[in-house]
Order: structure tokens, then C-alpha cells, then sequence
């Protein structure tokens, strides 16, 4: 790997946020009555 374990971890951590991002935005549109 040509810079280091942290960019994986950075990427990795990225990765999980946009995930934990969408899925709250999911949560949030089937919960309201109008969207």
C-alpha cells in the first residue's frame, strides 16, 4: 500500500459514516406522513 494502513483506515471510516448518513435519512423520510 503506497500510503499506509491509516488511509485505509481513513477511507474505511468514511465509508461507514456515508453509510450511518443514509440510512438515517431512510429512517427519517419513513417516519414522516408527507415526504
Amino acid at each position: 500500500m503506497p500510503n499506509g494502513f491509516g488511509s485505509v483506515l481513513l477511507g474505511i471510516t468514511v465509508v461507514i459514516f456515508s453509510f450511518m448518513g443514509t440510512e438515517i435519512v431512510a429512517i427519517a423520510a419513513g417516519e414522516s406522513d408527507h415526504p
